[in-house]
């Protein structure tokens, strides 16, 4: 993934990346692996991921991933600030 240097996503993928380092838990993203800058596009940052799954892969395989899925909304659910979100 790439995004400009001077972009609202990348320090908000740098801050979380840092908080879930420094902290331990579980922030539900997938970590940050690396990142680098080319010569050749001074305003772009690279970032490197883990792939997850294949693009092609079903979303999911057995009941556990769905129960998984539905508690880690919740989860993230009740962590955020305003009731209008949803």
């Amino acid at each position: 993934m790439y995004l400009l240097r001077k972009s609202r996503e990348r320090e908000i993928l740098l801050h979380v990346d840092e908080a879930q380092r420094s902290s331990g838990k579980d922030q539900h993203i997938a970590p940050l692996l690396d990142n680098f800058e080319d010569d050749r596009e001074p305003n772009l940052e690279f970032f490197v991921m883990p792939l997850m799954r294949s693009y092609y892969a079903l979303p999911f395989e057995a009941v556990s991933e769905v129960l998984d899925f539905y508690n880690q909304l919740l989860e993230v659910r009740s962590m955020l600030p305003s009731p209008t979100f949803s």
